[in-house]
């Protein structure tokens, strides 16, 4: 069994001009096709449940989101960048550390998921995209769609073909990589 398992800052695009929220490339895609193909969806975040669930439904629609598993803020004492939420995520959904990859989007969010175990690739924002991803399997500009928005690679530590987009195959690729150690 695999776990694909996101933060919740990284579903989501920075607010547009107009004030509108608007999923980040690739999110809702990505969800599907790892569902599609029988693997656990959850998020690990620090934020509270609600909050949680209603950018979750935003980012992947409601018949996506009611895929996922949502281990929010209120669940573990220690915040990210401690690996609480990703240890009881693991834990809660079965699944081995080295059986998940994570999607996050801040220094925070991607220590606290190597620090329990879970290989990460970074989605990242006007905000983050200058702090040390040294640690991240894949530094991207965001997911990308075929046809659509394509990424830019940005650190590539797991050796990762990316064309255009991130798919399944370019996370089961990331994950199998050897990472640095942190």
């Amino acid at each position: 069994m695999n776990a694909l398992i996101f933060d919740c800052d990284g579903v989501l695009a920075e607010t547009e001009r107009d004030g509108e929220l608007r999923p980040r490339p690739g999110i809702a895609r990505l969800a599907m096709e790892a569902y599609r193909n029988g693997w656990r969806l959850a998020v690990a975040s620090t934020s509270e449940f609600e909050l949680v669930a209603a950018v979750l439904e935003i980012a992947v629609g409601r018949g996506v989101a009611s895929k996922f598993e949502i281990f929010a803020g209120d669940v573990v004492t220690h915040k990210k960048p401690a690996p609480d939420v990703y240890e009881f995520a693991l834990g809660h959904i079965g699944i081995a550390a080295p059986d998940a990859i994570a999607i996050e989007s801040s220094r925070n969010g991607m220590l606290a998921a190597v620090r329990a175990g879970v290989r990460c690739v970074v989605t990242v924002s006007t905000f983050t995209r200058d702090e040390d991803f040294s640690e991240a399997q894949l530094v991207v500009s965001s997911l990308g769609d075929p046809g659509g928005e394509r990424t830019t690679v940005l650190a590539d530590r797991g050796h990762v073909e990316v064309d255009g987009f991130v798919s399944l195959e370019t996370l089961v690729t990331a994950r199998a990589a050897s990472r640095a150690v942190s």
